[in-house]
């Protein structure tokens, strides 16, 4: 069973250690996106652990069978629409439906604090194929996407997805 925990109850570097393991076969395959990514990790980490609060209050991390397993984060400043930031479980504990209860559980966070649109948004890249489908299952729609062929930088090609949390039912 997924459980789910304050990030700050783990230690600095907790976020950008999940981050880089989950992305560690994209970096394989891509590896000028790395250092880039890497950056943005860091950051993410810091901005978690330098303002607790926020820690608290938008972003968890998650276990499996009393091991970390993934995180996911939001930035709540557009209410009532939440934008789902990072949102990983590691290689290990793929192909386990962790994704899909992970997603659940900061849905409902997210219900429960009153918000009532979710936006996210992937790569189009293969790689990111896996967290499409899972969005596209949750019931996200698709809303809009860059073209691929025409990105400087294929990292940043994404597909925008919107749910509407007030319809929303879990996949569990």
């Amino acid at each position: 069973m997924l459980n789910v925990k304050e990030t700050t109850s783990y230690p600095r570097g907790t976020i950008k250690s999940l981050l880089i393991q989950a992305y560690a076969d994209f970096h394989l395959a891509c590896p000028e996106y790395e250092d880039e990514n890497l950056v943005s990790f860091s950051e993410c980490d810091s901005v978690f652990y330098d303002h607790p609060d926020i820690g608290k209050s938008c972003s968890f991390v998650s276990e499996f069978d009393g091991e970390l397993c993934g995180m996911c984060c939001w930035d709540p400043r557009g209410l009532p629409k939440a934008i789902i930031g990072h949102n990983c479980i590691i290689p290990r504990f793929r192909g386990k439906g962790l994704g899909v209860a992970q997603l659940n559980a900061a849905l409902d966070i997210l219900k429960q604090k009153k918000f009532e649109t979710v936006a996210v948004s992937t790569g189009l890249l293969d790689f990111f194929v896996p967290a499409q489908r899972m969005y596209q299952a949750a019931g996200f729609r698709e809303c809009g996407r860059d073209d691929l062929d025409k990105a400087a930088n294929k990292l940043h090609a994404l597909i925008y997805y919107e749910l509407d949390l007030r319809r929303w039912k879990s996949l569990e």
